[in-house]
């Protein structure tokens, strides 16, 4: 899929691939006579646009209810860092973690998201976080953070989705006033950061999180 999301912003093409045992919802050992298909989204999307739908066997015993990768435990780490951010003026951006742009504010985990944590990890010479998921991700940031000048919020993430599969990293640019809950007017004092994840995500990784000023 991919995101109409502004006539001087690139989009790109988003390949998702999902164990059917991921699936949260319904009985998805049921599915010998599929006859609807829904998408739901998390927060406001305007258009999209979507192509090569499908479901496929990769060989590695998805019914044998050992994890997406199919033999239990935990799936590899990606092995790439993500492409660096683009040099950008140090007024136009504020790192909340990420090497790119120097000192970041930085993020602590917090007691009100489950069992959900994260930590620091090394990949590729790259520091990034390694998220395990329960159902979102809250976290505290070191320090308040004005992002009132800026326009877009970015980060970069790849899921660890099987020991066979491809890793990715996908980098996403959201335009603040796409945020759909909240006033999102109101960020001259920002003290936490969450995600939010449709659907199962086990372990994630993530990098690269920064408000910046595209104007």
């Amino acid at each position: 899929y991919t995101k109409a999301i502004g006539a001087t912003e690139t989009k790109k093409w988003v390949a998702i691939d999902i164990p059917i045992t991921d699936f949260a919802t319904g009985n998805n050992s049921q599915r010998g006579e599929l006859a609807q298909f829904l998408i739901t989204v998390a927060g406001l999307i305007d258009v999209a646009y979507i192509d090569n739908i499908y479901f496929y066997d990769d060989g590695t015993g998805g019914n044998n209810g050992g994890g997406s990768n199919g033999g239990g435990g935990e799936a590899a780490a990606p092995t790439d860092a993500p492409t660096a951010p683009p040099v950008r003026n140090a007024a136009n951006v504020i790192s909340i973690y990420g090497e790119a742009y120097g000192a970041a504010t930085g993020l602590s985990n917090v007691p009100w998201d489950g069992s959900t944590a994260f930590a620091e990890e090394t990949i590729a010479g790259n520091k990034v976080l390694k998220v395990n998921f329960d159902t979102f991700l809250g976290t505290s940031l070191d320090s308040k953070v004005d992002a009132s000048g800026m326009s877009h919020f970015h980060m970069e993430y790849t899921k660890a989705i099987g020991a066979t599969e491809t890793k990715k990293w996908v980098a996403i640019d959201i335009p603040i006033t796409d945020f759909a809950t909240g006033d999102n007017s109101q960020r001259g004092e920002l003290a936490q950061f969450l995600i939010t994840v449709a659907g199962k995500i086990d372990v994630a990784y993530i990098d690269n999180i920064y408000f910046y000023n595209a104007n």
